[in-house]
Protein backbone atom coordinates (compact mmCIF):
# COMPACT_ATOMS: atom_id res chain seq x y z
CA UNK A 1 0.00 0.00 0.00
CA UNK A 2 2.79 2.33 0.86
CA UNK A 3 4.47 1.51 -2.40
CA UNK A 4 1.33 2.38 -4.29
CA UNK A 5 1.05 5.68 -2.50
CA UNK A 6 4.66 6.55 -3.29
CA UNK A 7 4.24 5.59 -6.91
CA UNK A 8 1.06 7.66 -7.17
CA UNK A 9 2.77 10.65 -5.57
CA UNK A 10 5.71 10.27 -7.97
CA UNK A 11 3.42 10.21 -10.95
CA UNK A 12 1.51 13.22 -9.66
CA UNK A 13 4.71 15.19 -9.07
CA UNK A 14 5.86 14.30 -12.56
CA UNK A 15 2.60 15.59 -14.02
CA UNK A 16 2.92 18.78 -12.02
CA UNK A 17 6.48 19.22 -13.19
CA UNK A 18 5.52 18.76 -16.83
CA UNK A 19 2.65 21.17 -16.33
CA UNK A 20 5.03 23.78 -14.91
CA UNK A 21 7.36 23.26 -17.85
CA UNK A 22 4.48 23.56 -20.27
CA UNK A 23 3.34 26.72 -18.50
CA UNK A 24 6.80 28.22 -18.75
CA UNK A 25 7.04 27.28 -22.39
CA UNK A 26 3.61 28.73 -22.99
CA UNK A 27 4.57 31.89 -21.17
CA UNK A 28 7.83 32.12 -23.13
CA UNK A 29 5.96 31.64 -26.37
CA UNK A 30 3.49 34.31 -25.31
CA UNK A 31 6.35 36.66 -24.53
CA UNK A 32 8.02 35.90 -27.86
CA UNK A 33 4.73 36.36 -29.62
CA UNK A 34 3.92 39.53 -27.75
CA UNK A 35 7.42 41.08 -28.03
CA UNK A 36 8.44 39.51 -31.32
CA UNK A 37 8.82 43.03 -32.78
CA UNK A 38 11.58 43.81 -30.25
CA UNK A 39 13.52 40.63 -30.77
CA UNK A 40 13.25 40.75 -34.56
CA UNK A 41 14.12 44.46 -34.84
CA UNK A 42 17.92 43.97 -35.36
CA UNK A 43 17.21 41.70 -38.33
CA UNK A 44 14.56 44.10 -39.59
CA UNK A 45 17.04 46.99 -39.36
CA UNK A 46 19.66 45.04 -41.32
CA UNK A 47 17.15 44.23 -44.02
CA UNK A 48 15.85 47.79 -44.37
CA UNK A 49 19.39 49.24 -44.35
CA UNK A 50 20.13 47.19 -47.43
CA UNK A 51 17.00 48.59 -49.07
CA UNK A 52 17.76 52.12 -47.78
CA UNK A 53 14.31 52.27 -46.19
CA UNK A 54 15.53 54.62 -43.48
CA UNK A 55 12.10 56.04 -42.69
CA UNK A 56 10.83 52.57 -41.68
CA UNK A 57 13.89 51.97 -39.50
CA UNK A 58 13.40 55.30 -37.74
CA UNK A 59 9.71 54.64 -37.10
CA UNK A 60 10.39 51.13 -35.69
CA UNK A 61 13.27 52.37 -33.59
CA UNK A 62 11.26 55.23 -32.10
CA UNK A 63 8.43 52.79 -31.28
CA UNK A 64 10.76 50.33 -29.49
CA UNK A 65 12.52 53.12 -27.69
CA UNK A 66 9.25 54.48 -26.33
CA UNK A 67 8.16 51.01 -25.14
CA UNK A 68 11.37 49.57 -23.68
CA UNK A 69 13.62 52.50 -22.96
CA UNK A 70 13.22 52.08 -19.15
CA UNK A 71 12.96 48.30 -18.98
CA UNK A 72 15.00 46.33 -16.43
CA UNK A 73 14.34 42.93 -17.96
CA UNK A 74 17.69 41.43 -18.97
CA UNK A 75 16.41 39.81 -22.13
CA UNK A 76 14.87 43.08 -23.25
CA UNK A 77 18.11 44.92 -22.47
CA UNK A 78 20.00 42.41 -24.59
CA UNK A 79 17.61 42.95 -27.51
CA UNK A 80 17.82 46.74 -27.09
CA UNK A 81 21.63 46.56 -27.04
CA UNK A 82 21.67 44.73 -30.37
CA UNK A 83 19.26 47.29 -31.76
CA UNK A 84 21.38 50.23 -30.53
CA UNK A 85 24.50 48.74 -32.14
CA UNK A 86 22.80 48.72 -35.51
CA UNK A 87 21.36 52.18 -35.00
CA UNK A 88 24.85 53.54 -34.19
CA UNK A 89 26.21 51.90 -37.33
CA UNK A 90 23.36 53.48 -39.31
CA UNK A 91 24.09 56.89 -37.79
CA UNK A 92 27.75 56.68 -38.78
CA UNK A 93 26.88 55.58 -42.30
CA UNK A 94 24.37 58.41 -42.73
CA UNK A 95 26.86 60.92 -41.33
CA UNK A 96 29.55 59.73 -43.73
CA UNK A 97 27.12 59.95 -46.66
CA UNK A 98 26.18 63.44 -45.51
CA UNK A 99 29.79 64.59 -45.86
CA UNK A 100 30.48 62.89 -49.19
CA UNK A 101 30.57 65.51 -51.92
CA UNK A 102 29.16 66.27 -54.39
CA UNK A 103 25.64 65.78 -53.11
CA UNK A 104 22.35 67.52 -53.80
CA UNK A 105 20.96 69.82 -51.15
CA UNK A 106 17.70 67.80 -51.08
CA UNK A 107 19.65 64.63 -50.28
CA UNK A 108 21.59 66.43 -47.58
CA UNK A 109 18.44 67.76 -45.97
CA UNK A 110 16.98 64.26 -45.99
CA UNK A 111 20.09 62.82 -44.31
CA UNK A 112 20.09 65.63 -41.76
CA UNK A 113 16.49 64.84 -40.90
CA UNK A 114 17.32 61.14 -40.47
CA UNK A 115 20.24 61.91 -38.16
CA UNK A 116 18.21 64.34 -36.07
CA UNK A 117 15.37 61.80 -35.66
CA UNK A 118 17.88 59.12 -34.68
CA UNK A 119 19.34 61.41 -31.99
CA UNK A 120 22.78 61.13 -33.58
CA UNK A 121 25.68 62.47 -31.48
CA UNK A 122 26.63 64.91 -34.25
CA UNK A 123 25.72 68.36 -35.50
CA UNK A 124 24.54 67.15 -38.91
CA UNK A 125 23.43 70.52 -40.27
CA UNK A 126 26.66 72.29 -39.32
CA UNK A 127 28.75 69.35 -40.49
CA UNK A 128 26.94 69.52 -43.85
CA UNK A 129 27.78 73.24 -44.08
CA UNK A 130 31.43 72.54 -43.31
CA UNK A 131 31.55 69.79 -45.94
CA UNK A 132 30.23 72.27 -48.55
CA UNK A 133 32.83 74.85 -47.56
CA UNK A 134 35.68 72.33 -47.76
CA UNK A 135 34.44 71.01 -51.09
CA UNK A 136 34.24 74.49 -52.64
CA UNK A 137 37.77 75.31 -51.50
CA UNK A 138 38.97 71.95 -52.82
CA UNK A 139 37.35 72.55 -56.22
CA UNK A 140 38.95 76.00 -56.37
CA UNK A 141 42.39 74.50 -55.77
CA UNK A 142 41.85 71.63 -58.21
CA UNK A 143 40.70 74.07 -60.88
CA UNK A 144 43.82 76.21 -60.44
CA UNK A 145 46.19 73.22 -60.41
CA UNK A 146 44.57 71.78 -63.54
CA UNK A 147 44.87 74.94 -65.62
CA UNK A 148 48.28 75.87 -64.25
CA UNK A 149 49.59 72.46 -65.32
CA UNK A 150 47.98 72.91 -68.74
CA UNK A 151 49.65 76.33 -69.06
CA UNK A 152 53.06 74.81 -68.31
CA UNK A 153 52.52 72.05 -70.88
CA UNK A 154 51.42 74.59 -73.52
CA UNK A 155 54.45 76.76 -72.81
CA UNK A 156 56.75 73.79 -73.33
CA UNK A 157 55.05 72.86 -76.60
CA UNK A 158 55.30 76.42 -77.92
CA UNK A 159 58.97 76.59 -76.92
CA UNK A 160 59.69 73.35 -78.79
CA UNK A 161 57.76 74.61 -81.81
CA UNK A 162 59.65 77.89 -81.77
CA UNK A 163 63.00 76.13 -81.56
CA UNK A 164 62.06 73.80 -84.39
CA UNK A 165 61.28 76.73 -86.69
CA UNK A 166 64.09 79.03 -85.56
CA UNK A 167 66.55 77.41 -88.00
CA UNK A 168 64.55 78.72 -90.95
CA UNK A 169 65.10 82.43 -91.40
CA UNK A 170 62.19 82.87 -93.77
CA UNK A 171 59.73 80.67 -91.94
CA UNK A 172 56.20 81.40 -93.10
CA UNK A 173 54.66 80.41 -89.79
CA UNK A 174 54.35 83.11 -87.22
CA UNK A 175 54.32 81.34 -83.89
CA UNK A 176 53.09 84.35 -81.96
CA UNK A 177 50.05 84.94 -84.11
CA UNK A 178 49.25 81.44 -85.23
CA UNK A 179 49.85 79.42 -82.08
CA UNK A 180 49.46 81.89 -79.24
CA UNK A 181 46.66 84.11 -80.47
CA UNK A 182 44.53 81.29 -81.87
CA UNK A 183 44.42 79.29 -78.62
CA UNK A 184 42.47 80.39 -75.59
CA UNK A 185 44.83 81.38 -72.75
CA UNK A 186 44.69 79.05 -69.77
CA UNK A 187 44.00 81.87 -67.34
CA UNK A 188 40.88 82.72 -69.36
CA UNK A 189 39.73 79.10 -69.25
CA UNK A 190 40.52 79.07 -65.53
CA UNK A 191 38.31 82.12 -64.96
CA UNK A 192 35.43 80.53 -66.87
CA UNK A 193 35.69 77.28 -64.89
CA UNK A 194 36.09 79.07 -61.56
CA UNK A 195 32.95 81.13 -62.23
CA UNK A 196 31.07 77.94 -63.11
CA UNK A 197 32.22 76.26 -59.88
CA UNK A 198 31.04 79.17 -57.75
CA UNK A 199 27.75 79.40 -59.63
CA UNK A 200 27.03 75.70 -59.17
CA UNK A 201 28.24 75.05 -55.61
CA UNK A 202 27.81 78.27 -53.65
CA UNK A 203 23.99 78.48 -53.93
CA UNK A 204 23.67 75.09 -52.19
CA UNK A 205 25.88 76.27 -49.34
CA UNK A 206 23.90 79.47 -48.90
CA UNK A 207 20.52 77.73 -49.08
CA UNK A 208 21.62 75.09 -46.58
CA UNK A 209 22.85 77.74 -44.18
CA UNK A 210 19.63 79.70 -44.58
CA UNK A 211 17.58 76.59 -43.81
CA UNK A 212 19.77 75.87 -40.79
CA UNK A 213 19.40 79.31 -39.22
CA UNK A 214 15.69 79.74 -40.05
CA UNK A 215 14.73 76.40 -38.47
CA UNK A 216 13.64 74.62 -41.64
CA UNK A 217 15.77 71.57 -40.72
CA UNK A 218 13.39 70.57 -37.92
CA UNK A 219 14.06 72.33 -34.64
CA UNK A 220 17.83 72.14 -34.41
CA UNK A 221 19.48 73.87 -31.51
CA UNK A 222 21.83 76.54 -32.88
CA UNK A 223 24.89 77.17 -30.75
CA UNK A 224 25.97 80.76 -30.11
CA UNK A 225 28.57 81.99 -32.56
CA UNK A 226 27.53 79.74 -35.43
CA UNK A 227 25.91 82.62 -37.31
CA UNK A 228 29.11 84.67 -37.07
CA UNK A 229 31.15 81.64 -38.15
CA UNK A 230 28.88 81.04 -41.16
CA UNK A 231 29.17 84.66 -42.24
CA UNK A 232 32.95 84.39 -41.96
CA UNK A 233 33.19 81.30 -44.18
CA UNK A 234 30.86 82.87 -46.77
CA UNK A 235 32.96 86.05 -46.95
CA UNK A 236 36.15 83.98 -47.08
CA UNK A 237 34.89 81.99 -50.09
CA UNK A 238 33.82 85.16 -51.92
CA UNK A 239 37.13 86.87 -51.16
CA UNK A 240 39.14 83.83 -52.29
CA UNK A 241 37.11 83.66 -55.51
CA UNK A 242 37.72 87.33 -56.29
CA UNK A 243 41.41 87.23 -55.40
CA UNK A 244 41.97 84.21 -57.65
CA UNK A 245 40.26 86.04 -60.51
CA UNK A 246 42.34 89.16 -59.88
CA UNK A 247 45.54 87.10 -59.88
CA UNK A 248 44.54 85.58 -63.23
CA UNK A 249 43.79 88.77 -65.16
CA UNK A 250 44.46 91.93 -63.09
CA UNK A 251 47.23 91.00 -60.65
CA UNK A 252 48.23 94.65 -60.28
CA UNK A 253 45.05 95.24 -58.23
CA UNK A 254 46.00 92.67 -55.57
CA UNK A 255 47.32 93.70 -52.21
CA UNK A 256 51.10 93.30 -52.01
CA UNK A 257 50.76 91.27 -48.81
CA UNK A 258 48.41 88.68 -50.33
CA UNK A 259 49.57 85.07 -50.15
CA UNK A 260 50.16 84.00 -53.75
CA UNK A 261 50.13 80.34 -52.75
CA UNK A 262 46.40 80.66 -52.02
CA UNK A 263 45.36 82.86 -54.96
CA UNK A 264 47.84 81.62 -57.57
CA UNK A 265 50.06 83.40 -60.08
CA UNK A 266 49.98 83.47 -63.87
CA UNK A 267 52.32 84.48 -66.64
CA UNK A 268 51.75 87.96 -68.04
CA UNK A 269 49.96 87.85 -71.40
CA UNK A 270 50.46 90.23 -74.29
CA UNK A 271 47.89 93.02 -74.36
CA UNK A 272 46.73 92.00 -77.84
CA UNK A 273 46.01 88.49 -76.56
CA UNK A 274 44.20 89.43 -73.35
CA UNK A 275 42.16 92.17 -75.07
CA UNK A 276 40.37 89.55 -77.17
CA UNK A 277 39.01 87.79 -74.08
CA UNK A 278 38.30 90.63 -71.64
CA UNK A 279 34.62 91.06 -72.66
CA UNK A 280 34.15 87.30 -72.31
CA UNK A 281 35.79 87.34 -68.86
CA UNK A 282 33.60 90.21 -67.76
CA UNK A 283 30.49 88.38 -68.99
CA UNK A 284 31.32 85.25 -66.94
CA UNK A 285 32.02 87.24 -63.77
CA UNK A 286 28.78 89.16 -64.22
CA UNK A 287 26.88 85.90 -64.64
CA UNK A 288 28.22 84.62 -61.31
CA UNK A 289 27.46 87.98 -59.70
CA UNK A 290 23.84 87.84 -60.87
CA UNK A 291 23.46 84.42 -59.26
CA UNK A 292 24.80 85.80 -55.97
CA UNK A 293 22.37 88.72 -56.18
CA UNK A 294 19.42 86.33 -56.56
CA UNK A 295 20.51 84.53 -53.38
CA UNK A 296 19.94 87.78 -51.47
CA UNK A 297 23.43 87.84 -49.98
CA UNK A 298 24.35 90.65 -47.60
CA UNK A 299 25.84 93.77 -49.19
CA UNK A 300 29.17 93.09 -47.51
CA UNK A 301 29.61 89.98 -49.66
CA UNK A 302 28.18 91.52 -52.84
CA UNK A 303 30.44 94.56 -52.56
CA UNK A 304 33.52 92.33 -52.83
CA UNK A 305 32.39 91.07 -56.23
CA UNK A 306 31.13 94.50 -57.26
CA UNK A 307 34.60 95.99 -56.61
CA UNK A 308 36.13 93.23 -58.72
CA UNK A 309 33.75 93.97 -61.60
CA UNK A 310 34.55 97.69 -61.37
CA UNK A 311 38.29 97.00 -61.57
CA UNK A 312 37.70 94.59 -64.46
CA UNK A 313 35.70 97.23 -66.32
CA UNK A 314 38.41 99.84 -65.76
CA UNK A 315 41.06 97.41 -66.99
CA UNK A 316 38.94 96.35 -69.95
CA UNK A 317 38.30 99.97 -70.91
CA UNK A 318 42.00 100.81 -70.57
CA UNK A 319 43.11 97.84 -72.69
CA UNK A 320 40.56 98.57 -75.42
CA UNK A 321 41.66 102.20 -75.61
CA UNK A 322 45.37 101.25 -75.61
CA UNK A 323 44.74 98.76 -78.38
CA UNK A 324 42.91 101.43 -80.37
CA UNK A 325 45.78 103.85 -79.70
CA UNK A 326 48.26 101.39 -81.22
CA UNK A 327 45.99 100.94 -84.22
CA UNK A 328 45.79 104.70 -84.72
CA UNK A 329 49.57 104.95 -84.46
CA UNK A 330 49.84 102.56 -87.39
CA UNK A 331 47.76 104.92 -89.55
CA UNK A 332 50.94 106.82 -90.31
CA UNK A 333 52.04 103.88 -92.46
CA UNK A 334 48.67 103.74 -94.21
CA UNK A 335 48.64 107.29 -95.53
CA UNK A 336 48.52 107.14 -99.34
CA UNK A 337 48.12 110.94 -99.84
CA UNK A 338 45.13 110.47 -102.15
CA UNK A 339 42.65 113.31 -101.84
CA UNK A 340 39.14 112.20 -100.92
CA UNK A 341 37.41 115.60 -100.88
CA UNK A 342 38.33 119.29 -100.41
CA UNK A 343 42.04 118.49 -100.17
CA UNK A 344 41.46 116.03 -97.32
CA UNK A 345 42.96 112.55 -97.49
CA UNK A 346 41.32 109.42 -96.07
CA UNK A 347 43.36 109.54 -92.85
CA UNK A 348 40.92 111.58 -90.68
CA UNK A 349 38.04 109.36 -91.80
CA UNK A 350 39.98 106.22 -90.85
CA UNK A 351 40.78 107.77 -87.49
CA UNK A 352 37.13 108.65 -86.88
CA UNK A 353 36.12 105.08 -87.79
CA UNK A 354 38.63 103.65 -85.30
CA UNK A 355 37.22 105.86 -82.55
CA UNK A 356 33.65 104.91 -83.37
CA UNK A 357 34.57 101.22 -83.17
CA UNK A 358 36.37 101.48 -79.83
CA UNK A 359 33.61 103.63 -78.32
CA UNK A 360 31.05 101.02 -79.35
CA UNK A 361 33.14 98.25 -77.78
CA UNK A 362 33.66 100.20 -74.58
CA UNK A 363 29.98 101.07 -74.40
CA UNK A 364 28.85 97.46 -74.81
CA UNK A 365 31.47 96.02 -72.48
CA UNK A 366 31.89 98.43 -69.58
CA UNK A 367 29.78 101.57 -69.80
CA UNK A 368 26.44 99.77 -69.50
CA UNK A 369 26.12 98.87 -65.81
CA UNK A 370 23.96 95.91 -64.83
CA UNK A 371 22.11 95.26 -61.57
CA UNK A 372 23.94 96.45 -58.43
CA UNK A 373 27.10 97.31 -60.37
CA UNK A 374 29.14 100.41 -59.64
CA UNK A 375 29.03 102.82 -62.56
CA UNK A 376 32.26 104.13 -64.04
CA UNK A 377 30.87 107.64 -63.89
CA UNK A 378 30.58 107.31 -60.10
CA UNK A 379 34.21 106.24 -59.65
CA UNK A 380 36.86 108.99 -59.56
CA UNK A 381 39.56 106.44 -60.38
CA UNK A 382 37.61 105.22 -63.42
CA UNK A 383 36.95 108.75 -64.63
CA UNK A 384 40.62 109.66 -64.30
CA UNK A 385 41.70 106.55 -66.20
CA UNK A 386 39.03 107.11 -68.87
CA UNK A 387 40.06 110.72 -69.43
CA UNK A 388 43.75 109.76 -69.63
CA UNK A 389 43.11 107.04 -72.23
CA UNK A 390 40.80 109.21 -74.33
CA UNK A 391 43.32 112.03 -74.29
CA UNK A 392 46.07 109.64 -75.39
CA UNK A 393 43.86 108.45 -78.24
CA UNK A 394 43.57 112.03 -79.52
CA UNK A 395 47.21 112.95 -78.99
CA UNK A 396 48.51 109.89 -80.83
CA UNK A 397 46.73 111.07 -83.97
CA UNK A 398 48.21 114.50 -83.38
CA UNK A 399 51.63 112.81 -83.39
CA UNK A 400 50.71 110.96 -86.60
CA UNK A 401 49.89 114.20 -88.41
CA UNK A 402 52.99 115.86 -86.98
CA UNK A 403 55.25 113.00 -88.06
CA UNK A 404 53.71 112.99 -91.54
CA UNK A 405 54.52 116.69 -91.75
CA UNK A 406 58.13 116.68 -90.66
CA UNK A 407 59.33 113.11 -91.41
CA UNK A 408 59.79 111.17 -94.62
CA UNK A 409 58.81 107.56 -95.27
CA UNK A 410 61.95 106.32 -93.50
CA UNK A 411 61.19 108.24 -90.32
CA UNK A 412 63.94 110.78 -90.99
CA UNK A 413 63.53 114.52 -90.71
CA UNK A 414 62.18 115.90 -93.98
CA UNK A 415 64.73 118.04 -95.77
CA UNK A 416 63.43 121.60 -95.84
CA UNK A 417 66.44 123.51 -97.13
CA UNK A 418 65.22 125.50 -100.10
CA UNK A 419 67.06 125.55 -103.42
CA UNK A 420 67.91 129.11 -104.35
CA UNK A 421 66.74 129.10 -107.94
CA UNK A 422 63.90 130.17 -110.12
CA UNK A 423 62.12 126.88 -109.27
CA UNK A 424 60.48 128.53 -106.35
CA UNK A 425 59.18 126.14 -103.70
CA UNK A 426 60.96 123.03 -104.95
CA UNK A 427 62.72 121.36 -102.00
CA UNK A 428 66.08 119.64 -102.12
CA UNK A 429 64.37 116.30 -101.49
CA UNK A 430 62.78 116.58 -104.93
CA UNK A 431 66.22 116.74 -106.51
CA UNK A 432 67.44 113.85 -104.44
CA UNK A 433 64.67 111.64 -105.85
CA UNK A 434 65.18 112.78 -109.40
CA UNK A 435 65.31 109.79 -111.71
CA UNK A 436 63.61 107.48 -109.22
CA UNK A 437 60.95 105.14 -110.60
CA UNK A 438 58.80 105.74 -107.52
CA UNK A 439 56.45 108.66 -107.65
CA UNK A 440 57.60 111.27 -105.15
CA UNK A 441 55.18 113.68 -103.52
CA UNK A 442 56.58 117.16 -103.03
CA UNK A 443 56.92 118.14 -99.42
CA UNK A 444 54.92 121.33 -99.95
CA UNK A 445 52.05 119.20 -101.29
CA UNK A 446 52.23 117.09 -98.13
CA UNK A 447 52.07 120.25 -96.08
CA UNK A 448 48.92 121.36 -97.89
CA UNK A 449 47.24 117.99 -97.40
CA UNK A 450 48.22 117.80 -93.72
CA UNK A 451 46.95 121.36 -93.33
CA UNK A 452 43.63 120.35 -94.87
CA UNK A 453 43.50 117.30 -92.58
CA UNK A 454 44.16 119.48 -89.52
CA UNK A 455 41.40 121.89 -90.47
CA UNK A 456 38.99 119.01 -91.13
CA UNK A 457 39.90 117.49 -87.76
CA UNK A 458 39.34 120.75 -85.91
CA UNK A 459 36.13 121.75 -87.67
CA UNK A 460 34.42 118.38 -88.21
CA UNK A 461 35.96 115.21 -86.81
CA UNK A 462 36.59 116.45 -83.25
CA UNK A 463 33.05 117.81 -82.98
CA UNK A 464 31.62 114.50 -84.23
CA UNK A 465 33.72 112.54 -81.75
CA UNK A 466 32.84 114.75 -78.78
CA UNK A 467 29.17 114.39 -79.68
CA UNK A 468 29.60 110.60 -79.90
CA UNK A 469 31.24 110.60 -76.47
CA UNK A 470 28.34 112.51 -74.94
CA UNK A 471 25.78 110.12 -76.43
CA UNK A 472 27.77 107.10 -75.22
CA UNK A 473 28.18 108.40 -71.67
CA UNK A 474 31.90 109.19 -71.88
CA UNK A 475 32.34 112.39 -69.94
CA UNK A 476 35.31 114.65 -70.67
CA UNK A 477 36.31 117.71 -68.73
CA UNK A 478 36.28 121.08 -70.42
CA UNK A 479 40.02 121.40 -69.80
CA UNK A 480 40.75 118.18 -71.69
CA UNK A 481 38.60 119.22 -74.64
CA UNK A 482 40.31 122.61 -74.82
CA UNK A 483 43.72 120.97 -74.57
CA UNK A 484 42.94 118.65 -77.49
CA UNK A 485 41.46 121.41 -79.63
CA UNK A 486 44.43 123.65 -78.87
CA UNK A 487 46.88 120.88 -79.87
CA UNK A 488 45.38 120.52 -83.34
CA UNK A 489 45.03 124.30 -83.73
CA UNK A 490 48.71 124.78 -82.88
CA UNK A 491 49.64 122.03 -85.32
CA UNK A 492 47.54 123.67 -88.02
CA UNK A 493 49.26 126.99 -87.38
CA UNK A 494 52.69 125.33 -87.39
CA UNK A 495 52.01 123.57 -90.68
CA UNK A 496 50.75 126.81 -92.25
CA UNK A 497 53.81 128.73 -91.09
CA UNK A 498 56.06 125.95 -92.35
CA UNK A 499 54.34 126.05 -95.74
CA UNK A 500 54.58 129.86 -96.01
CA UNK A 501 58.21 129.68 -95.03
CA UNK A 502 58.79 126.97 -97.61
CA UNK A 503 57.20 129.12 -100.35
CA UNK A 504 58.74 132.45 -99.32
CA UNK A 505 62.32 131.43 -98.55
CA UNK A 506 63.26 130.62 -102.18
CA UNK A 507 61.81 133.96 -103.35
CA UNK A 508 63.62 135.87 -100.65
CA UNK A 509 66.77 133.95 -101.43
CA UNK A 510 66.53 135.04 -105.07
CA UNK A 511 65.70 138.73 -104.41
CA UNK A 512 67.96 139.42 -101.44
CA UNK A 513 71.35 139.12 -103.27
CA UNK A 514 70.19 141.70 -105.88
CA UNK A 515 69.25 144.14 -103.14
CA UNK A 516 72.91 144.61 -102.24
CA UNK A 517 74.30 145.01 -105.75
CA UNK A 518 76.36 148.21 -105.91
CA UNK A 519 77.05 147.87 -102.18
CA UNK A 520 73.87 149.78 -101.30
CA UNK A 521 73.28 149.96 -97.59
CA UNK A 522 69.58 149.80 -96.86
CA UNK A 523 70.03 150.57 -93.19
CA UNK A 524 71.49 154.05 -93.73
CA UNK A 525 69.56 157.23 -94.68
CA UNK A 526 71.53 158.99 -97.51
CA UNK A 527 70.93 162.68 -98.36
CA UNK A 528 69.53 163.48 -101.82
CA UNK A 529 72.33 164.97 -103.91
CA UNK A 530 71.21 164.33 -107.46
CA UNK A 531 67.88 164.48 -109.24
CA UNK A 532 67.42 162.85 -112.59
CA UNK A 533 66.33 164.94 -115.58
CA UNK A 534 63.14 162.94 -115.80
CA UNK A 535 62.13 164.00 -112.30
CA UNK A 536 63.05 167.63 -113.07
CA UNK A 537 60.82 167.73 -116.13
CA UNK A 538 57.99 166.15 -114.15
CA UNK A 539 58.27 168.74 -111.40
CA UNK A 540 58.31 171.65 -113.94
CA UNK A 541 55.22 170.39 -115.70
CA UNK A 542 53.41 169.96 -112.43
CA UNK A 543 53.99 173.61 -111.53
CA UNK A 544 52.85 174.98 -114.88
Amino acid sequence: MCNNILEARKLFDDVLLRRDRAEKTRNALNVLSRFRFLFCLPCIIDRHMQKQDYDIIINDYMRVKNLFNRTEVPVFKTALYETEKRIMALQKMLHDNLQKMPISIEEQKRLIRYLINLDAPYEPAWDAIQSHVNYINLRFKECYDEHKSAEAVLAQELAKLKNSHSSSKFNKYNIQTQDTLNCIPENVLFIEDLCDILSQLFPNLWKLGHSYFTGELLHVKIEPGKQVAFKHVVLTIIETFCKMLRAAVIPHTLDKNVDKSTVGSWSVKDINIIALWLPNILRHVRSSYNILIKLDLPNEALNIVSDLILDLKIFCMSVLFKQATEQVRQLQKQEDWKIEFNGVTGLPLKYEQHLQNVVQLVKESVLISEQKEASLSESPVAQKELEKNVESLFLVFYDVLKNLTFQNENGEEEGCTAVVSQLIGTPVSAYRNYGSTKEVLLWEHKLLKVLANCQYMTNTVLNNIFELFNKSGIAMSRASIEKIMNKFSVLEKTVLETYLEQKSDPLVGTIEPSMYLGKFDWDCVNPVSLILDYNKNKNVKSHL
